[in-house]
């Protein structure tokens, strides 16, 4: 027959504004000569009057660039005492901020978002979870492997087990007597399975990865379904001799397919990689 291979295995403060460095405070009341110039006397007492650039005491004044005692103002950049504003690039403050906004519509539709988000999440996890995850209960039992002939339908050789674990591998469903095998056998299937391929028969290869790729690409393939089947070769019967040298253990895995009244072993040879499909008698 021909050796078909198994399919593939393998994301400044306000309020007190201060003068430029370099120029004198004033004092209230008690105005400042600006230095280098000299004082050229003091006011009299009955009228007082100050020499040219100086305050008079009933209406002071202040020299250009100077704050005035009823209305003190700040040079150009700095803000005023009485209506204070900020500086290019600050919000002022008297001026009311328009209000932001209500941010309750996003909060909701992020909440609710993520609600729905978490709903699909679910779902597929869920179905991923089926698929892929603990699998549940086996499709098939070792008990009702043991209790079926099967017969290979590429090949027409036909495997016949009994109850105490031994077998014999016919080449011919119509030739029971001659040219075939017997040995011992096991079978595993879902989780056990599973585990037993990639933990017992650690040296084909096959890992839980690849396993688990072949069951994502096909959705017929589950853990459940997943099996395993050794069968132990201690003798070869040809022409009613036994030409065996030494025991030869042949490994199959894959899974078995049931659709209504159709089903079979889909599996496949470890040793050889040939394809194989068993079907119950």
């Amino acid at each position: 027959m021909d050796n078909q291979q198994y399919p593939g295995q393998g994301y400044p403060q306000q309020g007190q504004p201060q003068m430029p460095q370099g120029y004198p405070q004033m004092q209230q009341g008690q105005p400042q000569m600006q230095q280098g110039y000299p004082q050229q006397g003091y006011p009299q007492q009955g009228q007082p009057q100050m020499q040219q650039g100086y305050p008079q005491q009933g209406q002071p004044q202040m020299q250009q660039g100077y704050p005035q005692q009823g209305q003190p103002q700040m040079q150009q950049g700095y803000p005023q005492q009485m209506y204070p504003q900020m500086q290019q690039g600050y919000s002022q403050q008297m001026t009311p901020q328009p209000k932001k906004k209500s941010s309750l519509g996003l909060i909701l539709g992020i909440v609710f978002g993520g609600i729905f988000l978490l709903v699909v999440l679910g779902i597929v996890f869920g179905l991923a979870l089926a698929k892929i995850g603990s699998g549940g209960k086996p499709e098939i039992t070792a008990e009702y492997f043991k209790d079926h002939e099967w017969y290979e339908e590429n090949s027409g050789s036909y495997l016949v087990l009994e109850s105490s674990k031994k077998f014999k591998y016919y080449r011919s469903k119509d030739e029971l007597d001659d040219y075939y095998y017997s040995g011992t056998y096991e079978f595993y299937s879902g989780q056990e399975a599973i585990d037993y391929v990639v933990n017992d028969l650690s040296q084909y290869g096959v890992t839980r990865d690849e396993i688990d790729d072949l069951i994502e690409r096909n959705e017929k393939y589950r853990v459940s379904n997943f099996v395993c089947m050794v069968i132990h070769n201690e003798e070869q019967i040809v022409d009613g001799e036994d030409i065996m040298k030494e025991d030869v253990m042949t490994p199959y895995y894959g899974f078995y397919l049931k659709d209504g009244s159709n089903e079979g072993l889909d599996i496949a040879n470890m040793n050889v990689g040939g394809y194989y499909y068993f079907t119950p008698e």
